[in-house]
């Protein structure tokens, strides 16, 4: 279990400065047939010691829990007798450097976690975080991490069951309702879900508990919201471990979401599916692909056959869905959803293309000359933004994307076994006049005295790049 994923663990406890935290041990049954009791298990024998809980193992009551943030690995022991039990066990003292360390690779990580949420807080998606020092920003990180953490335990601290009790619960609720009848009973089950499976013991305990074929059922609800909820589910288990993607794929969840995205550039009476999704349904699903195929080549070699790679071009970035979303004024809540669709789906790309375990297949497949043109001709449709009298969400959203457009180019345009092609592709749909209009913009505000021309002036610079390619001879 990754550090970030570990401090999920416990709700509201996250510590900069030990690496365990101690909580009273949850009251866990497993009568004699239920799903997910291990037979081959041993029973867990307490002791005044801390020992290593094992997958499937019981925990008495009369127990402490301590979790290691840096493995995730859990230990329990007797309640020590008497008073002044603390609630941190504070780990080997360490070096100021080393604690430093330590305690920047747990913020990089609750950072890491706080952006890949489908809604990421808009804090820290600001421009705005450039100009922090770096104790600001981890400071900041932590304040959105203990608000998740704070919001995330007043929605369930009424419910005394333990999480492995409502886990079971939930995917036992969810195996026998069906939607639309049972919209609002399947909505709260799988909210409830996807805030249990943020914790990969719990990730890995729906397999054990045969859960995956009811949250895969759930992605082909005929309600928008159903299928939008079991994306997110799926999503979120699956993300930065190997053993829940493939528990999720094993349930045909890959094929489930593919299904989710829209299916063609231009759709005709004959060619449209029978449902077609919304962009917050698109989204997500889009979002569980992605965490789906990061470091997954299983997964990578299943989308290829599925023909993902052509729906994410065809599909998505060309799509009706996303051009008619880029047609409308900027700040308009359609052209915010459509640009936060484009940002997942060029995000991905660059990371499998920086990836180098990526499959050679799926690179080449992403690094054709199709794909240069497409991200060109999505990237230069997207309006030319001044902060000047702009709407701020709006603002600092295109400005991300338009970020993430260049990046993608760049990626590409490295990538590209035919460079003088994907050139050629990339500047053929007014990418240049677009970028010559981004570069005047950002130079301007680039020149404005202080700090507040650093992120400009970065934007600035990947323009310049991209132009300087685009005057390359060919």
């Amino acid at each position: 279990m990754c550090l970030g994923v570990a401090l999920l663990v416990l709700l509201g406890a996250t510590s900069g400065a030990s690496n365990a935290v101690v909580a009273t041990a949850p009251q866990q049954e497993c009568a004699a047939g239920d799903a997910g009791c291990e037979a081959d298990v041993p029973p867990f024998v307490p002791s005044d010691t801390w020992q290593e809980v094992l997958p499937g193992q019981i925990v008495p009551p009369s127990c402490d829990l301590r979790i290691e943030l840096e493995t995730g690995k859990e230990f329990a022991r007797n309640k020590p007798q008497g008073p002044g039990l603390s609630e941190v066990t504070e780990a080997e003292e360490l070096d100021p450097a080393e604690a430093a360390a330590r305690d920047l690779k747990q913020s990089a990580k609750m950072y890491e976690i706080l952006m890949g949420l489908p809604e990421p807080p808009t804090e820290l998606a600001s421009p705005g975080i450039a100009d922090l020092t770096q104790e600001e920003l981890e400071r900041l990180i932590q304040q959105q991490w203990e608000r998740r953490q704070a919001h995330l335990k007043e929605t369930f601290e009424d419910n005394v069951a333990t999480e492995q009790e409502m886990l079971q619960t939930n995917l036992k609720l969810l195996s026998g309702l069906s939607s639309p009848k049972d919209d609002e009973q399947l909505g709260y089950a799988l909210e409830e879900l996807e805030y249990l499976v943020a914790q990969s013991d719990n990730a890995r305990t729906v397999a054990n508990l045969n859960g995956w074929s009811s949250i895969v059922r759930g992605l082909s609800a005929p309600t928008d919201s159903v299928a939008t909820a079991a994306a997110w589910v799926v999503g979120t288990a699956v993300k930065l471990d190997d053993e829940v993607q493939n528990a999720a794929l094993d349930a045909n969840a890959m094929a489930q979401l593919i299904a989710l995205l829209p299916q063609g550039g231009t759709l005709d009476s004959e060619s449209e599916p029978s449902v077609q999704r919304n962009v917050e349904t698109v989204t997500k699903a889009t979002f569980a692909i992605g965490h789906l195929l990061r470091g997954n080549r299983r997964s990578q070699r299943l989308f290829l056959e599925s023909g993902g790679a052509e729906l994410f071009r065809e599909g998505l970035m060309q799509g009706n869905l996303t051009m008619s979303g880029l047609s409308v004024a900027a700040t308009e809540p359609e052209f915010r959803k459509t640009v936060g669709l484009v940002s997942k789906v060029l995000a991905l790309i660059t990371d499998l293309l920086d990836d180098a375990t990526t499959l050679p297949t799926l690179v080449s497949e992403l690094t054709g000359n199709r794909w240069c043109e497409v991200v060109g001709n999505v990237a230069s449709v997207l309006p030319v933004t001044s902060e000047a009298g702009a709407d701020n969400g709006s603002f600092a959203i295109t400005r991300k994307v338009q970020e993430l457009s260049m990046q993608t180019l760049l990626a590409l345009l490295a990538k590209a076994p035919d460079a003088p092609g994907c050139t050629a592709a990339t500047f053929s749909h007014g990418m240049t006049e677009s970028l010559e209009k981004w570069f005047e913009v950002w130079t301007v505000e680039a020149n404005q005295p202080g700090d507040d021309g650093e992120y400009p002036e970065q934007l600035a610079e990947l323009a310049e790049k991209l132009l300087s390619q685009a005057a390359a001879p060919r």
